[in-house]
């Protein structure tokens, strides 16, 4: 009867064994496998040279599996320094028990979420102490909402409108992958035409209110597309282009998301023959022709060209 139980605590420590073996294969790296793969492969190969190539291989897996847990750690530890330095600062012990939930978090990067969420809070809270001055107050808060202060007025007349949206980048790091992307906003009176232009960006605009149209103007010919709340279209850069509001009453309303192609995060409109005079496109159109797009007569007939 002992021997039947040795031999089945003999059998149960194999089959353990067995297993832990079959996980470990099971869990090992591609790369260490491939390696390990290519020297039993390798033609031309004795035995000796073979387990010396398994060795290396072995060897470099572990040489760079310490790499990668040691840049784990550092980034960890530049983590672990931040959040020190948010917790003894005086001005920041309001958070601080929002910090402590966020170090009993797994992973690093769950703790850096965690950590800017506790921030942004701090940030919005009301009767905050004012630090620093206005710009950098102005950037505080929700890195991702944006309010009339942050755009631009480029172009403003009577018959409308352009605004550009700062930076990304300006209103916070978190947006960096932003950083090439602008926006711009056209306001548009009623019966408004806006003179042909092109830019050194494409861009894909937006219908937010009324309705229009756009014209394309290629080498041989010009396509014109009518243009409702809702629309969206898109224009390569370097395309010259017109636009009018067609509507009587309400305004026309378009965002443009724009990404410039020759100098990253900026761009520039660039006007036709006429340059800055846009009285001078008209004499690329018949009156009777702008006289039925815009719905009036010639002596009311009013052109601007903005810088979107």
């Amino acid at each position: 009867m002992a021997v039947k139980v040795r031999l089945s605590l003999a059998v149960l420590v194999f089959s353990l064994l067995a297993l832990c073996v079959g996980i470990a294969k099971a869990n090992k790296d591609p790369e260490l496998k491939v390696c390990e793969h290519q020297c039993k492969e390798q033609l031309g190969y004795d035995e000796r040279e073979v387990e010396k190539c398994l060795r290396d291989c072995t060897e470099e897996h572990f040489r760079r599996k310490e790499e990668r847990e040691r840049e784990t750690r550092g980034t960890e530890e530049e983590d672990d320094d931040e959040w020190r330095s948010f917790m003894v600062d005086p001005a920041k012990k309001k958070p601080g028990q929002c910090l402590e939930e966020c170090q009993r978090q797994e992973g690093g990067k769950q703790k850096s979420l965690c950590r800017l969420r506790c921030q942004e809070k701090y940030e919005r809270e009301p009767g905050r102490e004012e630090e620093g001055n206005m710009e950098e107050k102005e950037e505080a808060g929700n890195p991702y909402v944006f309010e009339d202060r942050h755009l631009k007025s480029e172009v403003e007349t009577e018959h409308g409108r352009v605004r550009v949206l700062q930076k990304f980048t300006k209103k916070s790091k978190l947006l960096r992958g932003l950083e090439n992307i602008r926006v711009a906003i056209i306001e548009a009176n009623p019966q408004t035409f806006i003179a042909p232009t092109h830019l050194d960006a494409g861009f894909v605009l937006f219908v937010a209110k009324g309705r229009g149209a756009i014209t394309l103007i290629h080498e041989e010919d010009k396509q014109t597309f009518n243009l409702e709340r809702g629309d969206v279209f898109g224009v390569p850069a370097g395309t010259t282009f017109y636009m009018v509001n067609k509507d009587e009453n309400e305004k026309l309303r378009v965002a443009k998301i724009l990404w410039p192609v020759n100098l990253p995060g900026n761009f520039k409109a660039f006007h036709g023959a006429g340059g800055e005079d846009a009285e001078s496109f008209f004499r690329a159109f018949s009156w009777e022709l702008l006289e039925a797009a815009l719905k009036t007569d010639r002596g009311t007939v009013t052109t601007r060209s903005p810088d979107p």
